[in-house]
């Protein structure tokens, strides 16, 4: 399944500020106390990805960087971050956070997808249920019989409660269907729905970066203007061939 990891990475490649090396992990700095790797092949100035993000793609982490030195080649980063051996890395000048809210930026955008949830029992004499935590907008919702499950064609929402036309059939478990925005991501193995396709995700999180950094800047030069229309006439292009996929809301057969 696609992780926060896989995303941010993908979307700083699209955006075109992303560099890559393979780096020596030189352990704790006695002086400052950050955890280091170190690339002599680095020809960036000074500072250039202080600020910025460091991707370690062995172990599918990231972590800020507090400083670039390019004399020695030494990137510094937290010392709380797990990594202990060399191994392949990207690096790019933006703030992981930024990335972090151009994916759940884009998760939002691209709209709701369908979850379901099978904590609530029911029981024969019932029509009141009070729904679960984070279960709402209902779409469908059944009740188990024997080994499969029946539609319950007569029910409303209201104010986070289940309400039924007439008492459920048999107890057991039901079923309830409801459509919901993607849950915000922020650590690195935090994992994305696979109803949001990788390659539309990953555009439409290019595009959000972008856009968010016009709010910032309050103008463009011509490359980021040409780069934001790309963006976003990929994320375009994409929502037409991988729509979010939901249910619609099931009829009501039963009237209050």
């Amino acid at each position: 399944m696609t992780t926060l990891f896989d995303v941010m990475l993908e979307t700083a490649r699209l955006s075109g500020i992303l560099r890559s090396g393979s780096g020596t992990y030189g352990g704790v700095d006695g002086t400052t106390g950050y955890k280091y790797f170190t690339d002599t092949t680095r020809l960036e100035k000074d500072e250039s990805f202080t600020g910025g993000t460091l991707f370690f793609k062995t172990s599918k982490l990231f972590a800020k960087i507090l400083k670039f030195e390019q004399t020695t080649g030494k990137i510094s980063f937290l010392a709380s971050t797990a990594i202990t051996a060399d191994e392949p890395y990207s690096v790019t000048n933006t703030d992981p956070y930024a990335l972090i809210e151009a994916v759940n930026s884009a998760l939002t955008h691209m709209g709701t997808y369908t979850k379901v949830d099978e904590t609530l029992s029911s029981d024969t004499t019932s029509t009141e249920y009070t729904l679960p935590t984070g279960v709402s907008n209902l779409v469908r919702v059944e009740y188990s019989v024997d080994d499969s499950y029946s539609p319950q064609l007569s029910w409303r929402e209201i104010e986070g409660k289940l309400y039924t036309y007439t008492p459920f059939k048999t107890a057991g478990t039901i079923r309830l269907y409801y459509n919901t925005l993607h849950s915000y991501v922020e650590e690195a193995d935090d994992e994305i729905s696979d109803a949001y396709n990788y390659n539309r995700l990953a555009w439409t999180a290019t595009y959000m970066f972008q856009f968010h950094r016009l709010q910032l800047t309050g103008n463009y030069s011509e490359k980021e203007t040409s780069l934001m229309s790309l963006a976003q006439r990929e994320a375009e292009k994409l929502a037409r061939a991988f729509p979010v996929h939901h249910l619609e809301r099931d009829p009501i057969l039963g009237r209050f």
